[in-house]
């Protein structure tokens, strides 16, 4: 089983420094420009399935993906969220949340949103159905930074500081390996496509 992880394009949101957490988010230029360079990057590549967040941000990016896989099927999901951000989203960043990753405060709730325990919790419940129901086959994700980090916890093990302080850009693409119990990372947040 090969999975390939890839996260969204710019938002006007990055760029700004808004949190988006479940709002939809819209591709800015240069955001549509790397969902292109992307689709480059993968037209050659061959998916049996392509899971999608239901967000606006992953649609968008998955939209230039299609161009060259346009008959595989595809399921918008809502485990492929990002981390539901209360009563921050749409607001400028604060430190908060990024002082509950430094301390590892898993069990932090944002009013109204969800914590990153959370996050975990429903992104491995998803990771362990795709691994069952795709056991032989390779599958695309299109997604977030939350739960793209959640996933190299749940894959490959990595601590809670391990997944974080690895950058996940946006379009980045992770492979990973699944064979039974057996896992190898691939590749981990590669924005190479980007440079060309």
């Amino acid at each position: 089983m090969i999975l390939t992880i890839t996260r969204h394009g710019e938002t006007i949101e990055n760029r700004d420094r808004i949190c988006q957490g479940q709002l939809d988010g819209l591709l800015n230029d240069l955001g549509i420009e790397q969902a292109k360079k992307l689709a480059s990057r993968l037209k050659d590549e061959s998916f049996d399935i392509i899971y999608c967040s239901d967000l606006g941000r992953t649609k968008d990016t998955l939209k230039e993906i299609r161009c060259f896989h346009p008959d595989t099927p595809v399921v918008f999901v809502k485990e492929l969220r990002e981390r539901n951000m209360g009563e921050l989203e749409g607001q400028k960043h604060r430190i908060d949340w990024k002082v509950a990753v430094q301390e590892e405060r898993k069990d932090m709730r944002i009013p109204g949103g969800e914590s990153f325990q959370e996050l975990y919790d429903r992104v491995n419940v998803f990771v362990d159905h795709i691994r069952s129901k795709h056991s032989n086959e390779s599958v695309l994700f299109v997604t977030h930074g939350g739960p793209i980090h959640m996933m190299l916890m749940i894959l490959l093990g990595m601590k809670w500081a391990e997944s974080f302080a690895r950058i996940i850009g946006n379009t980045s693409v992770t492979i990973v390996e699944v064979d039974g119990r057996c896992v190898q990372p691939l590749l981990i947040g590669c924005t190479d496509h980007l440079d060309s």
